[in-house]
């Protein structure tokens, strides 16, 4: 660092850039992590077949690779415009008991068991929305991280091919 006389704060002046760096760093930082968050978490892929169909298709291919799919105890109010959104409960027992299992990882009990919604919007098209577990994974790091990113994300992808498009 320069000790240049005629300045007695160049350290002073040092350290207010920097610190404005690391703050303007911080916020380009956060506003790019919450637009990609808005955008990855919860993931919309169009469905080849109309409402019933897909979540019947989603259904019987979840039973297939072993886990339980059933419509959640909770009941959806009825959409303004009369269209259809249901809702589908995933669970794999064995990656459930896992979770719960783990100290550290009990609280993703808040999100289990995994829930996909099959709708219709004004376009006349069947949608499927599921929250990225292999982001969520990620997000969470641990024994959790690990069990939705390596197991439950390539299993669920593999359960919804063949209703989406």
């Amino acid at each position: 660092m320069n000790c240049d006389k005629t300045n007695p704060f160049p350290r002073r002046k040092f350290f207010a850039a920097f610190f404005a760096g690391a703050l303007w760093g911080g916020i380009v930082v956060f506003v790019f992590l919450v637009l990609y968050l808005r955008y990855a978490l919860i993931r919309e892929y169009p469905c080849r077949a109309g409402s019933p169909d897909s979540a019947r298709i989603i259904a019987d291919s979840a039973r297939a690779a072993g886990w339980q799919a059933k419509k959640p105890a909770c009941v959806l109010p009825k959409c303004s415009d009369s269209s259809p959104v249901v809702q589908i409960s995933l669970c794999n027992l064995k990656y459930a008991q896992s979770l719960v299992d783990d100290p550290d990882s009990k609280k993703t009990s808040a999100i289990i068991p995994c829930t996909l919604a099959v709708y219709t919007k004004a376009d006349g098209k069947t949608y499927l929305s599921r929250l990225d577990t292999r982001l969520l994974g990620i997000i969470l790091g641990g024994s959790a991280g690990r069990i939705f990113a390596s197991k439950i994300a390539p299993e669920q992808e593999e359960i919804i091919r063949n209703a989406v498009e």
